[in-house]
């Protein structure tokens, strides 16, 4: 039999919730796989529309015989959404560089720019016009120099010139055919693009969008994410930005205030029981020491929760996800390049079967 066809490259991908569930002939919601006779349970994991268990059965879905059916996959809808284990480090490193206010990168919109055209030049095979560009990107600071504030002042913007350059080059070769094969020069070239841009981040981890600070990210294996506290020369700023601008040295003496009111119309109310009593009133020196002791251990209450709310906090899946989807909505035209290529870099080119946050989760 003659050949027809070369084999050229071989592409691994992953499958899509959607895909999964196309492929699935039957959901699992049952926990339970037989009965007390011993019998496979329907919906369980050994629900025969997956495929026959004894020899002479024969398959519910195909109608085949045990030697012939091969099986058929199942799925389990998750409660919550489970980190994918292949792709948790990408994740994460998304995540450390996006800003917790904007929910951008934090560098400049023309540096993110500039780097998505970069990635999509040197997936086009047109390696040297994105090292030239790639130049432009390690000679500019991240933002407008003070000359080119001046500039925008008088009306002269040059920092928007060259943002209109980039975004009419990008806008040209985003739908641009891609060769089937990447070869040794421009993977090459990709590594070094995607190394210069996750080291051209601020090392005080301020964003070039908002000013605003982001608190650090750490990672227990592939199963948890805890945000670090920040400086608390930053703290308040972010915590105020973060959380709805809610005051919260306000809202602690509020707090404090209402348990120190009652606490005092407690104490009141047992004085007057004890008088009721004919019990004996209390002196005015044991009175000033009792309010003492209880506004210190009303401060030390407040010093301990303050110390709490400084510790690592655990970030819920759920939050997660919902981080990665701003992210992508605010940089989705970096993060596809950016995406696209991680893969190169081992030699292989994946197809992307994914067009948003979604590979990341599996649900």
């Amino acid at each position: 039999m003659a050949i027809r066809h070369d084999v050229v490259a071989v592409g691994f991908g992953f499958l899509a919730a959607e895909d999964i569930i196309k492929m699935s002939v039957k959901e699992i919601t049952v926990p339970h796989s037989f009965d007390d006779l011993k019998q496979p349970v329907k919906n369980g994991l050994y629900d025969p529309a997956l495929g026959p268990l004894e020899k002479s059965d024969s398959c519910f879905t195909c109608g085949q015989s045990q030697a012939a059916c091969s099986g058929h996959p199942g799925h389990i809808q998750l409660c919550v959404p489970v980190y994918h284990p292949l792709l948790f480090k990408h994740m994460l490193k998304f995540l450390r560089y996006k800003c917790a206010v904007c929910h951008k990168f934090r560098i400049s919109r023309q540096r993110a720019l500039r780097i998505a055209v970069v990635l999509k030049l040197a997936r086009l095979g047109r390696v040297k016009l994105a090292d030239d560009i790639l130049e432009d990107y390690q000679m500019d600071s991240g933002g407008p120099s003070k000359k080119e504030k001046k500039l925008q002042e008088n009306g002269e913007d040059n920092h928007h010139d060259q943002y209109s350059a980039l975004r009419e080059v990008y806008n040209k070769i985003k739908d641009k055919p891609l060769p089937d094969q990447l070869g040794s020069r421009a993977l090459e070239f990709i590594q070094q693009a995607i190394k210069l841009f996750y080291t051209s981040f601020p090392m005080n981890r301020k964003c070039k969008n908002c000013d605003e600070h982001s608190p650090n990210l750490r990672a227990d294996a592939a199963a948890k994410i805890f945000e670090l506290p920040m400086a608390s020369k930053y703290t308040s700023k972010a915590k105020n930005v973060l959380l709805h601008k809610v005051n919260f040295k306000e809202q602690e003496e509020e707090r404090m205030g209402e348990k120190l009111a009652a606490r005092k119309k407690k104490r009141e109310a047992a004085r007057k029981k004890k008088r009721q009593e004919d019990e004996e009133e209390q002196s005015e020196e044991a009175e000033a020491e009792e309010i003492g002791s209880e506004e210190e251990a009303i401060e030390e209450e407040s010093n301990t929760e303050a110390r709490e709310n400084r510790e690592q906090r655990l970030v819920l899946p759920n939050e997660v996800e919902a981080r990665m989807k701003l992210l992508w909505n605010q940089e989705k035209e970096l993060l596809t390049e950016l995406w696209a290529c991680t893969p190169a870099l081992k030699g292989v080119s994946v197809p992307s079967t994914h067009g948003d946050h979604s590979c990341f989760f599996i649900r």
